[in-house]
């Protein structure tokens, strides 16, 4: 949810669905940018509305499930908007380049990339892009997974873009399992940190029946 629309968590409270993220938790991935600077999204917050118990909408605050549990019994079991926005300015303000180094600039870095990207998509040469679920569900909010952006480059045509911020040796055939699932024609783009693209990472990418090319980008300055 953007920080400009917080009023609309309070509609979708009214119609009682069930939401992860600022998404219908029916989605596997889910990434929600805060603000209008380089930085990752609410989603490390874990912010979610759950009617679980019946007719009742919850509001639930923080970093996963023992998170959330800590965040109810200091603040107690009704979280509010206002308690909400002012977790989301602290991730914005960890997560925002020139920031100190903290944990919450450290989870998930493929997912700020993602952002960066999908705020800014000619720093991978595309025209547009925007987020998309990955073939792999991610299980945990700490594990490394890459993610994906589905666009169009200049031209329009369509492209795929996996972003990774490791040297990732199964980030190939991610990609490939990406495309497949979300645009089966599409150019393929994996976007990572500069100095993770290894020899045999790029050989693997060339294989490909419709081979995979390598962006390098920058990484956030701290």
């Amino acid at each position: 949810m953007e920080e400009d629309h917080e009023d609309g968590l309070v509609e979708l409270a009214s119609r009682g669905r069930i939401f992860h993220f600022g998404f219908d938790r029916r989605k596997t991935d889910e990434d929600v940018a805060l603000g209008h600077a380089p930085q990752h999204s609410l989603e490390r917050t874990d912010t979610r509305l759950n009617d679980d118990a019946g007719d009742e909408v919850r509001l639930e605050i923080g970093v996963g499930a023992h998170d959330r549990e800590t965040f109810q019994l200091v603040h107690g079991r009704d979280a509010t908007v206002e308690s909400l926005a002012r977790v989301a300015g602290i991730v914005r303000d960890h997560r925002t380049e020139g920031s100190v180094p903290h944990p919450l600039n450290r989870l998930a870095p493929e997912r700020m990339l993602r952002h960066r990207i999908v705020l800014s998509p000619e720093l991978v040469g595309a025209q547009q892009l925007q987020p998309v679920e990955p073939p792999i569900i991610r299980m945990n909010v700490k594990d490394e997974m890459p993610c994906v952006a589905l666009g169009s480059l200049p031209g329009g045509v369509p492209v795929v873009v996996v972003c990774t911020a490791s040297i990732d040796v199964d980030v190939v055939a991610f990609g490939a399992d990406a495309r497949l699932r979300t645009s089966p024609d599409a150019e393929l783009l994996i976007a990572t940190h500069a100095n993770n693209v290894t020899p045999s990472l790029h050989k693997l990418a060339q294989s490909l029946r419709n081979p995979a090319r390598f962006v390098e980008v920058s990484p956030v300055r701290r």
